[in-house]
């Protein structure tokens, strides 16, 4: 076998490896992909049980999980109190009916048509129930979920590396060709020499 024939069997060996391994990391992040979607439907099934208990069993008076009631409750009076500053500061107010978020002086809810009841009599509608209800609801389709985001992300990830691979795969093969063009550059000259020689 001549020097060049081992020296592009060598490069193509190394090129295989390279190949190779592009490929593993990208079937690896598609994996890591999968076990995190998997663990998201796992941590929103544990949230689905958390709740489903805490709907039948909040109004207990003993309950091995009293303090967490209290503090689920507490952040519920909470999250209403900031939702009506909220609504305080765009001048907007909630409809008692359907959730909708009205403008503070109108009289009915564009949304479902509801006569609005008075201002003073607004704030003491607002309660817990009310901010189960909106929390319940659906989002809508601009609102991305928790999952959503992690697959995005691990499809960037999996979209840069499948980039690295290609980068890498490219600068192996310009190293390849600059070094046969030096070996055959390196033997002309070794054969010019000899050739004085003779």
């Amino acid at each position: 076998m001549t020097f060049f024939e081992e020296l592009g069997k060598t490069i193509v060996d190394k090129s295989k490896v390279v190949v190779d391994k592009a490929k593993d990391m990208t079937e690896v992040l598609q994996l890591k992909s999968q076990i995190s979607s998997e663990r998201s439907i796992i941590e929103e099934t544990y949230a689905k049980i958390g709740k489903a208990y805490y709907e039948t069993h909040r109004n207990l008076t003993e309950d091995p999980y009293m303090e967490e009631f209290e503090q689920i409750k507490s952040r519920m009076r909470k999250i209403e109190s900031l939702e009506e500053q909220i609504s305080k500061l765009e001048g907007t107010r909630v409809c008692a009916e359907c959730g909708a978020k009205v403008d503070k002086d109108a009289a009915f809810c564009g949304k479902c048509g509801a006569r609005l009841e008075d201002a003073e009599e607004v704030d003491d509608v607002l309660d817990v129930e009310d901010t189960e209800a909106m929390e319940d609801a659906e989002p809508t389709e601009d609102v991305k979920t928790v999952k959503d985001i992690q697959e995005t992300k691990s499809a960037e990830e999996i979209g840069a590396v499948e980039d690295t691979a290609e980068t890498v795969i490219e600068d192996t093969k310009v190293r390849e060709a600059e070094e046969i063009r030096g070996s055959e550059e390196s033997e002309k000259t070794v054969q010019i020499e000899e050739s004085k020689e003779d």
